[in-house]
């Protein structure tokens, strides 16, 4: 629908007559927020109101362009309703096209970062507000500006107001709170009683904030932050205890069973059972009730509610965690209130050696993997990056979580019913489940048909393994029947020597004894390292794989 230009310094209705009562509020020199109030409106026709045109300064500039807004409706209902706000683009005073800006909007303000395109031949553009003709609330856009790079353009009455967005983040502590402000707004974490902000080690509080923050930074921005990390000694002194990240799931689970029972676990609680995501629509999480409950029988554990896992969405992205070991932040954040030497994580063997199940790197020897960034990373702050389960397979972390001291208490599903009853149907549930050899469970649902049928498989060995003690059936993965999966069943004695500081090795290596769990053979670790060749064969790589490549001859 081609609208007309507002060629006014205003923000006004583009239909004469229109009802709605409109407000605009002013920066320095910029509209800082709009609300409409729709109540008087008796218009058949939608509400359309533009702010004013403006000169299209990024014609020229091929980076995304994005609105940054945050947004609310109130009605007597308190329904979140979508809208749109258009992009319209001119030439000459004439219309060229327009992009529609989806989003939604209730009582609950959302932050919102919509992708926009102006009109490649407009020489001017504006926003133009659409709300449906039968909305009778308020609706309010706050701190409304595009964004391009590290650089804000607020709309003023004719011309734009630019300035350079602030990067730098300030931390304080408000009783047990700590808080971050940042470009994404505040986020904060709840910490244990007699924590103290003061005591955290720069060095410590510099990994956290990387860890929370640069992924996010290159998300939003197109800004690549420098790890913190220092090639020399950690200037924080290493304590006696071991931290591990507790999530309840299977493997962290594991993690807790085979280290010492003096280890500090600290788990993640969301304070929240929902999320708005870029757009504003809401998205529900799993009740927590489930979790709740069995975490109140694990000792020794610190709970920290916090709402870091909503930065992310804050800058346009999902929710969770920028950095795929965002908890180690909550980690680094805890060292010196716990006087810890070794943060670990109950990670697998699949995901740190096997990329997700069906091709083998050797991350101890390849310098820049992920796993030697975190590990400087960590030891910068004065710890010893430690996954006492990465030479586990997922077979091992559900046989040690069901059958040892902990039997009973680990929630893999992320859909678990009230009693914590896994559904049965994800992905999660298929591998799990079948890895036992089950035969009695619900067929998989359409998004794990739809997992099978991708290539390269997903965790490859671990589904294939559950395939074949279950005598599940599929066309997408029958060629893989046969391959010989037997060492899945042993540890791999590589990741205890080379990702537990030493005085956990042999302890780690006893419980796995005691849980009658033996260390590959020679054979078993070719086989594992080579496990590439026969899932994606295209990509497998010696020199990756850790081992030279055979004569040809």
């Amino acid at each position: 629908m081609p609208f007309a230009l507002n060629d006014s310094p205003n923000v006004v209705p583009l239909r004469a007559g229109d009802g709605v009562r409109i407000e605009s509020g002013s920066g320095t020199g910029w509209i800082e927020d709009i609300t409409l109030d729709l109540a008087g409106r008796s218009d058949d026709t939608h509400c359309l109101v533009a702010l004013p045109a403006l000169t299209n300064v990024f014609a020229d500039d091929d980076r995304p362009v994005r609105v940054w807004t945050t947004a609310r409706y109130d009605d007597d209902a308190g329904a979140r309703l979508p809208f749109v706000v258009y992009v319209a683009g001119f030439r000459d005073g004439r219309s060229v096209g327009e992009q529609p800006l989806k989003y939604f909007a209730g009582p609950e303000e959302a932050p919102l970062v919509l992708d926009a395109t102006i009109p490649p031949r407009a020489d001017r553009y504006q926003l133009v507000l659409y709300v449906d003709r039968r909305y009778r609330g308020t609706l309010t856009l706050r701190n409304i500006r595009l964004v391009i790079g590290t650089t804000e353009y607020r709309i003023g009455p004719t011309e734009h107001i630019v300035k350079p967005i602030e990067m730098t983040r300030a931390w304080r502590q408000e009783g047990s709170r700590l808080i971050c402000a940042s470009a994404y707004g505040e986020h904060w974490a709840e910490m244990p009683s007699g924590w103290r902000l003061d005591e955290v080690h720069p060095s410590a509080m510099a990994a956290a904030e990387w860890i929370l923050y640069s992924g996010v930074d290159r998300l939003a921005f197109g800004v690549t932050v420098p790890t913190p990390a220092s090639a020399g000694p950690p200037s924080r002194q290493m304590g006696p205890n071991t931290l591990l990240s507790f999530s309840l799931g299977t493997d962290s689970t594991a993690a807790m069973a085979i280290l010492p029972d003096d280890t500090i676990r600290y788990y993640c609680r969301r304070p929240y059972t929902s999320y708005l995501t870029r757009t504003g629509a809401a998205v529900s999480l799993p009740d927590p009730g489930p979790w709740e409950r069995r975490l109140a029988g694990v000792a020794n554990l610190i709970v920290i509610a916090n709402t870091f896992e909503r930065i992310q969405l804050a800058a346009g992205g999902r929710h969770g965690f920028a950095h795929n070991f965002g908890y180690a932040a909550i980690g680094l954040l805890l060292a010196e209130h716990t006087d810890a030497g070794a943060l670990a994580f109950g990670s697998v063997m699949e995901q740190v050696f096997l990329r997700s199940g069906h091709l083998f790197a050797d991350v101890v020897a390849l310098e820049r993997s992920t796993f030697n960034a975190l590990r400087r990373l960590v030891n910068s702050a004065g710890l010893f990056l430690t996954l006492p389960t990465a030479g586990c397979s997922e077979v091992l972390t559900t046989r040690i979580a069901d059958t040892g001291r902990h039997a009973g208490l680990a929630i893999s599903c992320p859909s678990a019913s009230a009693d914590g009853t896994a559904c049965g149907t994800c992905f999660k549930c298929f591998r799990k489940l079948r890895l036992e050899g089950r035969a009695d469970v619900p067929d998989p649902d359409e998004s794990v048909i739809h997992a099978l049928e991708k290539y390269p498989l997903k965790s490859a060995t671990s589904v294939m393994y559950a395939v074949q003690r279950s005598g599940y059936r599929h066309p997408a993965v029958d060629e893989y029947r046969d391959v010989e999966l037997g060492f899945l069943e042993r540890y791999f004695d590589y990741a205890v020597e080379h990702m537990l500081p030493a005085h956990l090795q042999d302890h780690v290596r006893g419980e796995l004894a005691s849980f009658g769990i033996e260390p590959m053979t020679d054979d078993d670790e070719l086989r594992l390292r080579t496990i590439g060749q026969i899932f994606w064969p295209e990509s497998f790589s010696w020199s990756r794989a850790g081992i030279g490549e055979p004569d040809a001859g």
